[in-house]
Formats: C-alpha cells, sequence, structure tokens
C-alpha cells in the first residue's frame, strides 16, 4: 500500500533561488507543487506546499515519514536555508483545491 506526502514550508528569510532550490530538490524524489489523483484529476497545491505518493514498500507510515524528513533536512542544512516544515503521511484521503 502507498501513501500520500504532504509537505509544507514557512521559509525563514529565504531568497527566489532558495524557493527554487527546494522545488527542484523535491521533485527529485516525487514531491511536486500539484497532485494527479487516481481519477486523473489535477490538484494544484498552495505556493508552499508539495505533495506526492510513496512508501509502497512501507507498512508504516512513520517510516515514510522518517524517510522524507531525512531527505528534507539534508536539503535545508545543506543549503543553509532555514524554516519551518510540516509533514503529514497518510493513504485513502480525499482531496481537492480552491481558488476564492
Amino acid at each position: 500500500m502507498g501513501y500520500i506526502v504532504v509537505v509544507s514550508l514557512d521559509l525563514s528569510n529565504a531568497t527566489s533561488e532558495d524557493y527554487d532550490t527546494i522545488t527542484t530538490e523535491f521533485e527529485k524524489f516525487g514531491l511536486e507543487k500539484y497532485y494527479i489523483s487516481g481519477t486523473n484529476y489535477r490538484v494544484t497545491l498552495p505556493e508552499t506546499t508539495f505533495m506526492g505518493e510513496a512508501g509502497q514498500d512501507s507498512d508504516k507510515n512513520v517510516d515514510v515519514r522518517d524517510y522524507f524528513l531525512k531527505k528534507i533536512e539534508g536539503i535545508f542544512t545543506g543549503n543553509d536555508i532555514r524554516g519551518q516544515v510540516f509533514i503529514a503521511v497518510g493513504n485513502n484521503w480525499a482531496l481537492n483545491s480552491m481558488n476564492f
């Protein structure tokens, strides 16, 4: 069973290059600024939110969470980026995105 991974960021004193670096690095391990549902519906995410699927070989969502946290920590420390990260890992989600 795979899991959906959602990561949201709040960077401190970040430049546009910092955001570009994070986007590029996140895409390398499957976190995108949009999500394609099982019914091929494209969900566009808020600007500092990323989403992907992972963990098909894992029985525990905490293992998937810890894998991504380690990757994210490496990106932040390796590029001297500071900020807060929120991560959620789960399965069988219902989701949507709306603009107002």
